[in-house]
Formats: C-alpha cells, structure tokens, sequence
C-alpha cells in the first residue's frame, strides 16, 4: 500500500460520496473529511491510473462549513460521512449532486430547481439498523474495509436501538451467543415498539431462553426476536411477535422482518404528502403504484381516487398491503404480486399516472416502452439514487417526458444519501 505524504493540497470540489477532490500536479485525488476550500495535508494511500485515495492527516485552512463530528469513531466508521459539514451545507451538497446529476447523466436541460425538504431532526431519525459482529465486536463496517467498528452509541440511531445493540455487544462477550454475522433492529416511532432480526448465523450459548430473557429485561420495548432461514428456508419466530406496527399518514402498517420502508419516520410523512398532493393537483382517477412495498402510497391514496393497481415482488408485503387494505375497507386497491416489468405489462391501459419508488438500482430497462405504449400522461418518480434517477430520465425524454415538479426530501442527514422525487408529464 502506498504511504506518500502529501504536504500541502487545495480541496477544490465533492464527489458524489462526499469526499474532497483535489488536484495534485493535475492528478486527482480523492479525501474523506475534507471541504472546498480547505488547505489540508494528507497521506495517499491507494494510487490509481487515473486517480488516487488520500486520509486526512490535519487541516491546515479550515473551510467556514466544518465542525466537530459528535461521534468519536467518525473518522473510521463506515456509516456516515458528512458529519464534518455545518447542516446547511450538507443539504446544499445535495442539492448540487442532483442537479449535476441531471445534467450530466440524465442531459436534460430545462428543468426547475428542486424545492428543498431538509430534515426537522439530524440525529436520531433512522427506524432500522443493521450491525455486523466480528468475534467479540459489535458495529458498523469501516470506511476502507469490511473490519467492523464498535462504537458505544450510534447518533443516528434511537436509544431504544442503541439499548438493544448494546445488549446484544453484551451478550457477545459474555459468550451467551457465541456466534453470528450480523442482526438488524427496527423500531417503530409513533408505537414504540422493536423487533430484533437475528442472522441464520446467529447462535446461542446454552439456550435461547436464557438470551430472551436477559433482552426482554434490558429492553421493555422489544416485541419480538426473530431469526432469518438459510437461503430460501423461512424464518422463525424465537420470541415475541415477528410484526411491529408503525403509522404512515392516515393508516396503520404491520412491518415483518423484510417489508422496505423508509428508514426516517418524519421525513417519510414529508414524501407521502408531497406525492400525495401532485396526484390530487393533476386529478389522477387510476394510479399505477409500482415497486409498492406494503402498499402505503397506493392505500394512502385509494380514498382519493378511482383505482389503484399496486405492484411488488415480495410476498411478505404484498400480504400486509392486502390485508391493510381490507381492514381499512378499501375495496378499489388490487395487489398483484411479482416482477413489475413482467406484471405491468399486463395491467391495462388507462391509467393516467404512476407512482414509482424503485430499489437503488432504479427501475426495470423495459418499463419505459410500457409506459410509452400504455400511454401514462404522468409519472411520480421517487428515488433515493441521483445517479439511477438520471440515467432512467435519460431514456423517458426522448419518449416525450420533462421534469415539471423536482423535490428534494433530506431523508438520511450525515450521509451522501440523496431522496427526491420527481414529476415527469408527457
């Protein structure tokens, strides 16, 4: 591994992932921890053809926008990378990595400035959390590998999440589970309610009695324990309830070790109003709702509009969606279940809007000709990917779609993380 100082570099710019980008003798160079503006030293660490990787060694001109991270492993840790950043210019940033993004990936050129949502909290929002254990450590992955970093709190993370990790950490090294990959708590902030999600991996010392106990002690707010089937097996229920419930704008959703939501509870309600209010702007009667999860846009929705044909391929949220939907008496919300390329193909042509929350990756290449021949005057298009965003908008404009309305919600502060949501019209 390379191991060069460098003495002196001039922090011009950001990558998409938040690190400084510097220039040295026309050479990139790429440092976490950095801002524009800044005069730092560094120490390459990983030299490339075409660019180099640098850590912060000191700063020698701060920039009017740093502070000081909160959390003391914030410098190796994985898990976040703006907290060196004032807020104001976190949301700045992204903003400017959505704009570019547009332009350069997705090359469309008349397009409205995004309306800013930035976060009501910039600690404590996140609902869901996955830790990795590396024999007696409990934590997140480091920045330049797969070594897990213990920490005592997470500031992103609830107490109630901290609690039952550090309980878990405990538990580790008492040898009460002797093993395991990685767990995953989720919590639920209108019920206060929590389920812990073990790996298949995950084992007890003598019994998983005596593990429930001490965690159900420690942790009163604990529903469930559950833990993961090896490959395609099912899961098993340990303890508890394997559901936790959790309020998203007029409705009440059971979430199960798998259902996708959206990991900031406050900002979550911003998006559901926002979609919300450009479907009952434009006065669309039949909504597609693709990669729907459990349903909450398109049962949100129902009671407003004519029909709703949801689609997704997880079976455990399509049953919550459905079962949601009939125990609130919504009788024109239908839940299909599969690939939605594959499904959409099938579902009829008179649907005057669909709603889109993809996964990273963006949406399915052969969606776009779909949604060209079915003749959808309105796509709502959210995303947590800029880059993905872009280039699928790249392949909708010379179908006739323009940007009308750009939404930018900070769902996830302290990280590189970008959520927005998009109006397109034909």
């Amino acid at each position: 591994m390379v191991e060069e100082i460098i003495p002196e570099l001039k922090i011009n710019d950001l990558g998409h992932d938040g690190r400084g980008v510097g220039k040295l003798n026309g050479y990139t160079v790429f440092i976490p921890g950095t801002l524009p503006g800044e005069r730092v030293r560094a120490r390459l660490v990983k030299k490339k053809k075409r660019f180099g990787e640098a850590l912060l060694e000191e700063v020698l001109d701060a920039s009017p926008h740093r502070r000081k991270p909160p959390c003391p492993v914030y410098s190796e840790c994985g898990g976040c990378q703006l907290q060196h950043m004032d807020y104001s210019f976190q949301v700045e940033f992204k903003q400017d990595r959505l704009v570019q993004a547009l332009y350069r990936i997705g090359e469309a050129q008349d397009f409205p400035a995004p309306r800013i949502h930035a976060a009501g909290k910039e600690w404590n929002y996140r609902n869901k959390a996955t830790y990795h254990l590396q024999g007696s450590q409990v934590g997140f992955f480091s920045r330049q590998s797969r070594r897990v970093i213990p920490h005592e709190e997470c500031a992103l993370l609830p107490q109630e999440v901290n609690q039952i990790k550090k309980s878990l950490a405990d538990l580790l090294k008492q040898k009460i589970i002797t093993s395991g990959k990685n767990f995953t708590v989720r919590t639920s902030f209108s019920h206060q309610q929590s389920l812990l999600i073990l790996d298949q991996s995950v084992k007890p010392g003598s019994s998983w009695e005596k593990v429930t106990t001490i965690l159900r002690k420690e942790n009163p707010e604990l529903l469930g324990i559950y833990q993961q089937g090896k490959g395609k097996r099912e899961g098993r229920g340990i303890w508890g309830k394997s559901m936790i419930k959790e309020k998203m704008g007029d409705y009440t959703f059971e979430l199960g070790p798998a259902t996708f939501f959206q990991v900031n509870s406050e900002q979550r309600e911003v998006l559901l109003e926002r979609a919300k209010k450009i479907v009952l702007d434009l006065n669309c009667r039949n909504i597609g709702d693709l990669y729907a999860g459990a349903g909450v846009f398109g049962i949100n929705l129902a009671k407003h509009v004519d029909r709703v044909l949801a689609i997704e391929i997880s079976r455990e949220a399509v049953a919550e969606g459905k079962r949601k939907a009939q125990h609130a008496g919504l009788d024109n919300i239908e839940f299909h279940r599969g690939e939605v390329e594959r499904v959409f193909a099938k579902m009829p042509r008179e649907l005057d809007c669909v709603l889109l929350d993809p996964p990273r990756e963006g949406c399915h290449p052969n969606l776009w000709q779909l949604i060209e021949e079915k003749k959808v005057k309105n796509i709502v298009y959210i995303s947590c990917n800029p880059a993905t965003l872009a280039r699928d908008i790249a392949e909708l404009q010379p179908l006739g779609y323009r940007i009308e309305t750009l939404d930018l919600i900070d769902m996830f502060p302290q990280t590189y993380h970008v959520e927005c949501l998009v109006r397109l019209c034909r």
